[in-house]
This record gives structure tokens, C-alpha cells and sequence, in this order.
């Protein structure tokens, strides 16, 4: 089967994510990373797909909360006003992610991909 090379970015940058960085001092960090290093090796391209849609669903949920808000994360557990610029920046990386999960999840089965574009529509104001 033909790789495509935008997924296999998300599940590189998914299975090389560090987390919390508890690996060594907290079993299930520890293991958590172990896994996604064995995983990395997998050559199997719908556990690839199923790994970066789980981690990108959840992501873009995330970050669309954000967006919502109107925060931009400075930390771990930080964050401040997003300004204009950084809020138009913000927007057009959360709608590129959306176009990439709506090829990696085609026809929206659960529909979240629409919830998601409503919620920035909504977080805009409705002007888009």
C-alpha cells in the first residue's frame, strides 16, 4: 500500500512525544514511551492511521478549546491572551490540521470532523 507522508509525520511526532517526561520515575510514562517506540516500528498503515487519528482528534479538541477562549499556551500548565496576529496564525494551523484529519478520516463517520469546523465558525464570530 502507498505511504503517504503527511500521516507518517503526525505518527512520527506522536510516538516520539516525550509527555510529561515522568519516563523512568512513573511506570506508566515508562511505558507508554516503550510502546510507542515499538509501535514506531509497525509497518501496518490503518494501525499507523488509527494511532494518528486518536492523538489528532484529541489534539485539535484541545487546541480548538483554546481557540475558543482565546488563549494561546505559554506552558505545561501556562497561558495568556492570544493577540490578533497570533490568533489569525492559530486559526489557519488549526484549519489545516482539519483538512489533514478530514484525509485521514474520510466522510467524518462520527461527524466530529463538522463539530469541530462549527466550533470555529462559532469562535469567529460566524463570519466564516
Amino acid at each position: 500500500m502507498v505511504r503517504d507522508a503527511k500521516l507518517d509525520g503526525y505518527f512520527e511526532r506522536y510516538c516520539d512525544d516525550m509527555g510529561s517526561l515522568g519516563i523512568g520515575f512513573v511506570a506508566s510514562h515508562t511505558y507508554d514511551l516503550e510502546f510507542r517506540q515499538r509501535l514506531k516500528t509497525t509497518q501496518d498503515t490503518e494501525l499507523r492511521r488509527l494511532f494518528v487519528l486518536q492523538h489528532l482528534y484529541s489534539e485539535l479538541d484541545l487546541d480548538i478549546s483554546d481557540y475558543e477562549r482565546g488563549l494561546l499556551r505559554t506552558g505545561k500548565a501556562l497561558n495568556r491572551q492570544m493577540t490578533a496576529e497570533e490568533r489569525a496564525g492559530t486559526r489557519s494551523d488549526i484549519s489545516g490540521r482539519l483538512d489533514d484529519l478530514s484525509g485521514f478520516d474520510p466522510g467524518d463517520p462520527q461527524h466530529e470532523i463538522a463539530e469541530f469546523r462549527e466550533r470555529m465558525k462559532r469562535a469567529d464570530g460566524g463570519s466564516r
